[in-house]
């Protein structure tokens, strides 16, 4: 009797239960209900906007189209034959490559990104799951075979199929005045470009006067290349003499200017586009009077006779001509040569050694007095340049200019 006294207890329950709290269960299950049903038709309107996004930008008319080659996608992938005629009496040798086409394939459907077209799975892909080989996966259809990359060695043109590999590289290169030549040095991506470079350069104030020194890497350029070679030798065309050099992605420009030109130069030094280092750019008149005044400071400079090294000491008499050169130098533009010389006859090796002994105490001397010596370059020509030959009076002699 108890068993059905509580089984009746139980049954009668729900009877007992007030209403106000039975509508308020009834309408917590409903909001949960209701906002299941929204969640799943959102999710599905996701899918739908995903699919047609998909759909269009991969270019097909309906979204039953775009599934279906989907599916086969999935299912088939793509497939081509590999004939190799067998020699003599031997049998063809076919081998069936498997694609996937670019635009149509996404992360949905495969599960390794690298079974795109033109690219082999990478070495963590098993092949699980799709019954192909490893070694049967290739590129498309027609794509010429892919080699794996050479290590650099002996055998001819590994370098360059390394060099290759490693993708775009920072080119550099300098263009530079020597005498009377434009000399091109540096790196360059193709034999084309070297010879598109002259042919460039050849278009400028210096003519057939050129000299190509460019190296050719084979490996690809980066774009900035290109246009860093053209202002390059727009600015060298400006410039009587001077550098341009292309460095870690930029531009730097040295040199001498005529007057007239000068306004040139600095509208394409500052132009945009190619990104510009340092730019130290004078005029050649103004060069022209700092050479002057360098010459006559330069002009009463003596050597002492005696001492460890007779002749290539500075006299102690030189000082003040030397504190004059140091405060001329400082109001000169770019760097300052020293040249050393010597009465011509004498033994050419001797005389030259003593001529670059003088030039360097000048040189030495000038840092004493706070020249830097970053802008000093010294030089000796023994007896090779006399003023008048035989003529030691005149022919021994310490020239001072701006390098040019």
């Amino acid at each position: 009797m108890s068993d059905e006294h509580g089984h009746d207890d139980g049954a009668h329950e729900i009877d007992k239960m007030p209403a106000g709290r039975l509508f308020g269960i009834l309408t917590v299950l409903g909001s949960l209900t209701l906002g299941l049903c929204f969640a799943v038709i959102q999710l599905f309107n996701q899918q739908v906007r995903t699919i047609e996004q998909d759909r269009v930008s991969a270019g097909y008319a309906t979204q039953q189209e775009y599934a279906a080659e989907m599916v086969e996608i999935a299912e088939g992938y793509g497939e081509y034959e590999i004939v190799e005629p067998g020699a003599d009496d031997k049998p063809d040798t076919v081998t069936t490559r498997y694609f996937i086409p670019v635009g149509k394939a996404s992360q949905q459907v495969i599960d390794n990104p690298a079974l795109l077209a033109g690219k082999r799975p990478t070495p963590a892909f098993t092949g699980s799951g799709t019954g192909k080989k490893i070694d049967e996966w290739g590129g498309m259809p027609g794509a010429a075979a892919r080699q794996p990359a050479k290590k650099p060695g002996n055998k001819p043109g590994d370098a360059k199929d390394a060099a290759k590999a490693k993708g775009p590289r920072d080119h550099r290169f300098a263009f530079t005045v020597s005498g009377d030549d434009l000399v091109l040095l540096g790196e360059v991506p193709s034999e084309a470009m070297s010879k598109a470079i002259e042919a460039a350069a050849k278009k400028t104030h210096f003519g057939d006067n050129v000299r190509n020194k460019l190296k050719v890497t084979e490996a690809p350029g980066k774009p900035a290349y290109e246009a860093a070679y053209e202002r390059g030798l727009a600015a060298m065309d400006l410039m009587s003499t001077g550098a341009v050099k292309w460095t870690a992605g930029k531009l730097s420009v040295e040199g001498f200017v005529a007057a007239a030109d000068k306004s040139k130069l600095d509208a394409l030094t500052k132009a945009e586009g190619t990104p510009m280092g340092k730019v130290e750019v004078s005029t050649t008149e103004a060069a022209d009077s700092c050479d002057k005044k360098l010459a006559k400071a330069a002009r009463k400079l003596a050597f002492d006779p005696d001492g460890d090294k007779p002749g290539a000491a500075v006299s102690e008499k030189s000082g003040k001509s030397l504190d004059k050169l140091v405060a001329v130098a400082q109001e000169c533009p770019g760097r300052i040569m020293i040249e050393g010389h010597t009465n011509d006859g004498g033994e050419a090796a001797a005389d030259k050694q003593l001529s670059l002994q003088r030039a360097n105490a000048v040189s030495a001397a000038l840092q004493e007095r706070g020249f830097p010596k970053a802008r000093l370059r010294a030089k000796g020509y023994g007896g090779e340049q006399p003023v008048e030959p035989g003529n030691a009076k005149k022919n021994e002699r310490i020239v001072v200019r701006i390098a040019r």
